[in-house]
């Protein structure tokens, strides 16, 4: 016990041995706009402040920082005395899975990410290059960068990409997340046919460390994690935090102004003595100039938002068509993680100067994005159970812009029709387009697959190259919906698109087959009869008619509130084989933490999120959980429609609408007319498992094969065939099928 009070203390006395100051965690209270001058003057970061309108603002500063702050009047709230102390807290120590955690905390250490480096060179030989030194940090260290390609040692004309981290040295989950990446694609080449294609037919180029320097004093002044060092060690500040924001010090529009970076060299967002006067920089520059990356992205943390360049000016957007890019590519990204997309200000509220993405979109023509890991809660340090989820939610954006700096293809299908019933004739028209941002590897070539209860015939088309961006629109194709097709059955067609890089691009289209029959009807037009609810009520704000339902029906919804409306007697979806929502829904709802939702339950006491067509995933922060759906930011009416699949055969069904709210900010919130509910009715028969209409000897037949030959079967089969519902196919549902034909 001794021992380890002296190891403690030793650690300490070495943190202060560097004269570093606690950073802390501060709060302003509304009405906070008055204090934010004093907030620039000072130069403390707002790039990762949590802007609360009408609430607070949240952000870190160093002790002087924030006795400065109280100095001149500001009002301070202090959540966290000690920031470094806090982030350590919260992270456990060694523990290894399939992808290694480090010892700090959890997190590698610098030694052992280059000992990750080394040992999966070595280990993929064939997949990761030798390690390239760019250049050297002020301190002298090594800037590595490694790629991963079929030919790694080899410069092929194929298109490149570039994945950077740890500008900032206390952003460590930009590090995890890379080698986390690198490692996904190098154990699933060979295995998964797209990884296979994207490292066959592109160069990866990995950069995970621009600022070693700070980092490994992080280290040493918090060797369990949570250093608080932001900048490089660059001499010049005698006070406590020294060095450069290397994420400030690049060549456009630096020292645009103080707002966005600071002149002091003592501050942590000091910009340099002149532009790209930093090593760390210079090296990655003339690294980026040596190759033709379409793409790069300099991860940080944290914010869960995605960040794209600004444009002429800090405060501009980039021009047409590259916004739409930027806008298209990042909510492409984003669609699973639900990180905000937008530049700085459109996402943080905060515009800075001599940043990475501006540098290398307006000077150098890259689509330069800032993916910020992590929620508020997570922070700068993310605790240690939190390393592996926050880097495979960033394995789809990573895979994404792999792609997009090549070719790249998606389709779209236009139906001539929203019904879909047995024995007719349909056309959809098909949209071929090249969303990369390369050319296409020799020809584009198409088809098109269907389900079992469709009948198309199509040959695959030659569509020759296809340019970068090139977005094409063909003639109609005919199918027919097959005649024994039953209702409220799923059809599915697939376009597959694929050009000599050896992989299809997949986009599937389900219909439902038949003729869906409305159940239920609420215009709202005779009150609130058919529900319950705690608040909700009539507005005489409506998409139609007279009346619709809305959350607040006198101003706005109230703080650290949950109101609902559900419905009074459940729904009967016992004879339906599909069933789904329709409504129309209009929304003011606190973006990012407030939430509006559709809920299901088949019990009136535990209830299902639902996933709407107009919903959004979850931020994480706030009322919203990730992993679910909802309503938030504001859309004037428009029309959705929820699936109840999961709750066909059920005969109790409630349907509940909700808006939850945090404190601090409120909306008009949530308002639903015409709602209604459709179901497309079970036409099957008990036993018929080749849906001829009939039980016989056939279906007999169809089973005992299936047994025989061990055929798997998908879960949707299979509920044709189990007839004792002991959720496989056996010979006991075969003598089941027999009994039933003898008893007819």
């Amino acid at each position: 016990m001794k021992r380890f009070k002296i190891f403690v203390s030793i650690i300490v006395l070495s943190a202060l041995s560097f004269g570093i100051e606690d950073v802390q965690l501060l709060r302003i209270m509304h009405p906070y706009d008055q204090y934010i001058s004093n907030l620039n003057e000072l130069g403390i970061p707002l790039d990762h402040a949590i802007v609360r309108p009408n609430g607070y603002i949240e952000f870190t500063a160093s002790v002087s920082e924030a006795t400065a702050l109280e100095n001149s009047g500001v009002p301070l709230v202090v959540l966290q005395e000690d920031l470094q102390s806090f982030y350590a807290s919260r992270m456990t120590g060694n523990v290894t899975r399939d992808f290694g955690y480090g010892s700090m905390g959890g997190y590698y250490t610098w030694d052992e990410a280059v000992e990750f480096l080394f040992e999966i060179v070595a280990e993929y030989p064939n997949l990761v290059s030798e390690l390239d030194t760019i250049g050297y940090s002020y301190e002298g260290l090594p800037i590595y960068a490694a790629k991963i390609s079929d030919n790694p040692n080899i410069d092929e004309d194929e298109p490149e990409m570039l994945y950077d981290s740890i500008h900032h040295a206390r952003e460590p989950m930009g590090m995890m997340n890379l080698l986390y990446f690198m490692q996904h694609l190098c154990q699933g080449y060979g295995e998964d046919p797209e990884i296979t294609a994207l490292v066959n037919n592109r160069e990866l180029w990995f950069i995970p460390f621009v600022n070693p320097d700070g980092y490994i004093f992080n280290y040493e002044i918090a060797p369990n994690g949570g250093g608080m060092q932001r900048k490089n060690r660059q001499p010049g500040c005698a006070g406590t935090w020294m060095g450069v924001d290397l994420n400030r010090n690049y060549g456009f529009n630096w020292n645009y102004d103080n707002s966005g970076s600071s002149g002091d060299p003592c501050n942590q967002l000091y910009r340099g003595p002149e532009a790209s006067s930093e090593i760390e920089i210079q090296n990655l520059d003339e690294f980026v100039t040596e190759h033709d990356f379409p793409i790069m992205l300099n991860y940080h943390c944290y914010g869960n938002v995605l960040i794209y360049a600004a444009g002429e000016t800090p405060y501009d957007l980039p021009p047409e068509p590259d916004l739409s890019i930027y806008r298209e590519f990042g909510n492409d990204m984003a669609q699973y993680n639900g990180y905000l997309v937008g530049s700085g200000e459109e996402t943080l509220n905060y515009v800075v100067n001599g940043d990475a993405d501006a540098w290398y979109y307006n000077v150098r023509g890259i689509f330069s994005y800032t993916p910020e890991i992590g929620s508020s809660s997570d922070g700068f340090w993310p605790e240690t159970e939190r390393i592996i989820p926050l880097a495979e939610e960033n394995v789809y954006p990573n895979m994404f812009v792999g792609w997009a700096v090549g070719s790249k293809y998606r389709s779209e299908a236009e139906f001539d029709s929203e019904v879909f019933i047995p024995g007719e004739s349909y056309t959809f028209t098909p949209h071929i387009f090249n969303q990369g941002l390369g050319n296409s590897l020799g020809d584009v070539n198409f088809d098109i697959q269907v389900s079992d209860n469709l009948v198309l015939e199509f040959s695959e088309m030659n569509l020759g190259t296809y340019l970068s961006r090139e977005d094409n629109v063909y003639d109609p194709v005919s199918f027919i919906v097959n005649s024994s097709a039953l209702s409220g059955h799923v059809a599915e067609l697939t376009i597959r698109i694929w050009d000599d890089v050896g992989y299809m691009f997949v986009d599937s289209y389900e219909i439902l087959i038949g003729e869906p029959m409305m159940i239920f009807a609420d215009d709202a037009e005779d009150g609130m009869d058919n529900w319950n609810s705690n608040t909700w009520g009539i507005s005489s704000d409506s998409y139609e008619g007279n009346s619709s339902f809305t959350d607040s029906p006198i101003g706005e919804y109230d703080a650290l509130s949950v109101d609902f409306m559900n419905l009074a007697l459940p729904l009967d979806l016992s004879d339906a084989a599909d069933a789904f929502l329709n409504y129309y829904v209009k929304w003011d709802i606190e973006a990012g933490w407030d939430f509006g939702q559709v809920l299901a339950s088949t019990n009136g006491n535990n209830w299902t999120p639902l996933h709407g067509g107009q919903m959004s995933p979850g931020s994480g922060s706030g009322m919203q959980s990730q992993g679910e759906y909802g309503y938030d930011g504001s859309s004037d009416w428009v029309e959705d429609s929820v699936s109840l699949n999961e709750f066909a055969g059920e005969p109790y069904v409630w349907i509940k609408f909700q808006i939850s709210s945090d404190t601090y900010v409120e909306g008009d919130g949530m308002y639903i007319d015409n709602f209604s509910v459709w179901i497309y009715e079970n036409q099957s028969v008990y036993g018929d498992n080749n849906f001829d209409g009939v039980v016989d000897v056939l279906d007999i037949v169809s089973a005992v094969n299936i047994i025989i030959n061990n055929i798997e079967l998908s879960p949707e089969e299979i509920q044709y065939y189990d007839l004792n519902n002991d959720d496989e196919l056996n010979v006991l549902d075969v003598v089941i099928l027999v009994g039933l034909i003898v008893g007819n």
